[in-house]
């Protein structure tokens, strides 16, 4: 038993032990932190994703030209949006971050498509151009 060791070998125990301890409850705070955000982004991308595929059948339809302004920290997550949704309706579709340089000019949109200019937002879409 380690008490019948010396005073630094049990000393030496008890460090371990609670270097292990300490090591346990890290991990276990990362690994909450790491589901936590992973649900939060889930529900960003469901409620988004939602969102664009109703717009898509109740307003807008396959002329749509869209471009989707997304956070940085979501774009991970929202990025293939437009592929998920739209990839078998051949609806032009670009994202890119929020203040990044936008996917092409205004003018290079083909006149026989509808443009629309969206914001990815926690709550799913604000539609920047044309102004609801």
């Amino acid at each position: 038993t380690p008490w019948r060791l010396g005073p630094s070998r049990r000393l030496r125990s008890v460090v371990a032990g609670l270097l292990v301890a300490l090591f346990l409850v890290a991990n276990t705070a990362v690994i909450q932190i790491w589901i936590r955000q992973h649900i939060e982004n889930g529900h960003f991308r469901r409620t988004f994703v939602t969102a664009l595929h109703d717009r898509y059948y109740t307003e807008w339809g396959p002329n749509a030209y869209v471009w989707i302004e997304v956070p940085e920290e979501k774009y991970t997550d929202l990025a293939d949006s437009c592929r998920l949704v739209f990839d078998r309706y051949f609806v032009r579709c670009l994202t890119y971050v929020t203040g990044g340089e936008l996917p092409s000019a205004r003018s290079a949109i083909p006149a026989d498509r509808d443009f629309y200019w969206l914001q990815a937002t926690p709550d799913g879409i604000v539609q920047r151009y044309p102004a609801n």
